[in-house]
């Protein structure tokens, strides 16, 4: 069959439209794919894990300003759903309590303070000559060994049901902004429990560069009573 002369342009242009079409197509495969891995990466930051950035120096000797450490979140959900709990010696970050922050803020993650437990619900706390007590016996405290413990004294108080008593390692006067100052804290308010150091890879020390990334896992320096661990 013989083809007109207006037939290679018909057939061009339709070969045109079809690889538009693919184009096209291919295009928005990708946006919903961009999409998709977007959602994903959100839900598994909020309900799984996500990274938070030290800021300031009130966790020395454990973490330092500007290190990020990678946080737990699914003992949070987990304690909202009466499973699971925290213990003294986890490291917790939770929403400032001196602050009345909108819910856009808690989302987004600003305000937050990176402490350690020290002490559960039931447990009564005092410092003594920068001594922590609990239950009126000295608690070791073997993430502060070498390090300066403070000579403050703080009244005993006895944490309520549902709440834990924290503090910054950094034992310097006003070094840390924790319990001591706003009290103990509301265990279903904490967001996570920070586990792992992943950056700087690297960091230089009294004795030249050492390897940085760590685990965060302190065993309990005392057992937690029955009562912490029920409410908690």
């Amino acid at each position: 069959m013989s083809r007109g002369p207006g037939d290679d342009t018909a057939s061009l242009g339709a070969g045109t439209a079809s690889v538009q079409a693919a184009a096209g197509r291919s295009a928005r495969s990708w946006l919903a794919l961009g999409i998709a891995a977007v959602l994903v990466g959100l839900l598994v930051s909020f309900f799984v894990a996500g990274v938070v950035v030290v800021h300031g120096h009130s966790m020395e000797p454990t973490l330092h300003n500007g290190e990020r450490v990678l946080v737990l979140r699914t003992g949070a959900w987990l304690h909202r759903f009466g499973l699971g709990s925290y213990r003294p010696g986890d490291i917790v970050f939770f929403p400032d309590p001196s602050r009345k922050e909108t819910g856009l803020d808690r989302i987004l993650g600003k305000h937050l303070l990176i402490k350690r437990i020290v002490a559960g619900p039931g447990d009564t706390v005092a410092m003594r000559a920068g001594e922590l007590l609990v239950d009126g016996r000295p608690r070791p405290e073997r993430y502060l060994t070498g390090a300066f413990r403070g000579v403050g004294s703080v009244p005993r108080i006895r944490i309520p049901t549902g709440h834990v008593y924290v503090m910054g390692d950094n034992r310097r006067p006003t070094a840390s902004f924790d319990s001591r100052s706003f009290g103990p804290v509301a265990a279903g308010s904490i967001e996570g429990r920070a586990v792992l150091v992943i950056w700087p890879l690297v960091r230089r020390g009294r004795h030249g560069w050492r390897w940085n990334v760590r685990l965060l896992d302190e065993p309990a320096p005392a057992p937690v009573t029955g009562r912490a661990a029920a409410a908690r």
